[in-house]
């Protein structure tokens, strides 16, 4: 699970639309544990989640203000 919340961690750090799959990747976790049962499941995704969300506070503390302003001030790729 760290491997995978960490992989979600860098491809924010590459591009911060890459946000919008990781919903996906924590339901298809989900979904592809449902043979251990449900509450394997879902404290599979939720590790994931609480994970990702360590690894990405760590970043900012890391990074400080200017990335938090380059996070808040990113926009996706694409024509303007």
């Amino acid at each position: 699970m760290p491997a995978c919340a960490a992989a979600l961690v860098l491809a924010k750090a590459a591009d911060y639309a890459s946000a919008l799959w990781d919903p996906i990747v924590a339901g298809i976790a989900v979904l592809t544990s449902l043979e251990a049962g449900a509450n394997s499941a879902l404290r599979r995704g939720l590790a994931i989640v609480c994970t990702w969300a360590a690894f990405a506070a760590g970043l900012l503390l890391a990074g400080g203000s200017l990335y938090w302003q380059s996070v808040m001030h990113a926009r996706p790729a694409g024509p303007r």
